[in-house]
């Protein structure tokens, strides 16, 4: 009898369980979406203020429902959503009012929903396909991290496939390449150029438009981390095949000379830098006629050289001119338009008017901390940019603490011996050397010189001034 009436509580029991567990449709479908990870990247990409009684969770369980049953106002979600309240209470739902929804609506973090989608495609075996429009997506807005994580899911969803000498196999190579260059993660966009290049080689043959395509993205990740010699070799190299395949004329041939002026310009070759930025300019404006974005960085380019030179009237005319375009084509939050803001101030400070100066350079220093985040390689430019405008003013507290935020993201994003940091350090060392902290000073000209000498040659200017600033140190020892 003890043990029938034993059976017989178990069957009770698990029959109470059942009912107590009745699942919904809505809560069936929930059960896709793993619950910690979803918790776990709410927390990691939470904006705006912090929550009292509502949650990510339920702001997204809230919309889902929204949704599918095409609810198109806030009251009419939130009494949706509080009729049913009593049958939702174990999805985590809790009453919601319309003012909060709005409030927590404001501030959806797009990142949490891209990595949201981005766990479900791995947790349910997405097609490589899909990776690929998730990562075009991304690099379209300028998310070049996360486009360099999807296009490397979609690079493992086809290596299960296929040989890994196929020409769709240099593509997505190129493309996370090339999403590591937008990220500033130019070592990264080297190695994966790269592998682009050794398959195509392979698979098309020296003289292929892709190929000339790879030796350009390589030479582009180069000239970033300052391998001129080999960057002006796959600038030359891209521009042959170019040349060869489609004339004098072909806007690639131009996008070459216009990158081969800029390194001519940090080489302090002004005249061949001038050259080949006309050179270019010529083609943009015979392509795309006087208003096109390509003739805007023609402008810019030659500005820039200009202001090396030290004619200062010339590159603010120039660099007004490739404003106006931008201005045009562009949105005002546009990182070109921040570069070009930037330069702008730099010729303004070469002219001694600090106050417009500053201006344009904060104006940058926000758009790029709004599109690029705080780490990116151009948000230390405009640290450094600042810093300087700080130290024409006398105060030299907030200059050598700007100079020494550029510092950090540049040996961070760069390399401790990239040479961007040979300008930052000779600009801290000549701030303590005006504040007659000698000590200081020379501690950080010794750093500028280490740096300078790796990649400058001995008449270039920064190691005349390195070299100069050191005497006038010695003599005050």
């Amino acid at each position: 009898m003890l043990l029938q009436w034993k059976c017989e509580q178990t069957l009770q029991k698990q029959e109470i369980q059942a009912l107590s567990h009745y699942n919904t449709v809505f809560s069936q479908l929930l059960e896709t979406i793993p619950r910690h990870e979803f918790e776990s990247l709410a927390k990691q990409y939470h904006c705006g203020r912090s929550f009292r009684t509502a949650s990510r969770w339920l702001q997204f369980m809230t919309l889902v429902m929204a949704q599918l049953s095409g609810r198109n106002s806030l009251r009419n979600i939130v009494d949706n959503i509080t009729a049913r309240i009593h049958r939702l209470y174990h999805l985590g739902s809790t009453k919601l009012s319309r003012s909060n929804l709005s409030r927590i609506n404001e501030n959806k973090p797009y990142t949490l929903v891209i990595f949201l989608i981005g766990l479900l495609c791995t947790v349910y075996n997405v097609q490589a396909s899909d990776f690929k429009k998730l990562g075009d997506s991304a690099y379209t807005k300028g998310q070049y991290a996360q486009a360099a994580n999807y296009y490397q899911k979609q690079l493992k969803q086809e290596l299960k496939s296929v040989w890994p000498f196929q020409k769709n196999i240099a593509t997505i190579y190129n493309n996370i390449g090339t999403s590591y260059y937008g990220s500033g993660q130019y070592n990264k966009a080297i190695n994966n150029h790269q592998k682009a290049l050794k398959i195509r080689l392979i698979k098309l043959g020296s003289d292929h438009q892709h190929v000339a395509e790879s030796y350009h993205n390589l030479a582009s990740a180069y000239q970033n981390t300052d391998q001129i010699k080999k960057a002006i070799e796959y600038y030359n190299e891209s521009t042959k095949i170019w040349l060869k395949m489609y004339g004098s004329d072909y806007p690639r041939v131009a996008m070459s000379y216009s990158n081969l002026g800029v390194l001519y310009d940090q080489k302090a070759q002004y005249t061949k830098s001038l050259e080949y930025s006309r050179k270019a300019l010529k083609i943009h404006i015979k392509n795309f006629g006087a208003e096109n974005l390509d003739v805007a960085t023609s402008y810019h380019n030659i500005a820039a050289t200009f202001s090396n030179m030290g004619q200062q009237d010339k590159a603010i005319f120039y660099y007004q001119k490739a404003l106006k375009i931008r201005r045009k084509k562009l949105n005002f939050g546009h990182p070109h338009i921040a570069s070009n803001y930037d330069s702008l101030a730099l010729a303004y400070s070469r002219k001694r008017q600090f106050d417009t100066a500053f201006k344009h350079h904060q104006h940058a220093l926000g758009v790029r901390l709004k599109t690029l985040g705080p780490d990116h390689p151009s948000v230390g430019i405009s640290y450094n940019n600042l810093g300087g405008v700080f130290m024409e003013r006398g105060d030299h507290e907030r200059a050598i603490k700007y100079f020494k935020k550029a510092v950090k993201i540049w040996e961070k994003t760069l390399g401790p011996k990239h040479s961007k940091l040979a300008t930052v350090l000779y600009n801290i060392s000549y701030t303590y050397r005006v504040k007659k902290d000698y000590p200081n000073a020379r501690r950080y000209s010794n750093l500028a010189k280490a740096v300078a000498r790796k990649y400058f040659g001995k008449n270039h200017p920064a190691i005349k001034l390195i070299l100069k600033n050191e005497k006038y140190l010695k003599d005050r020892q």
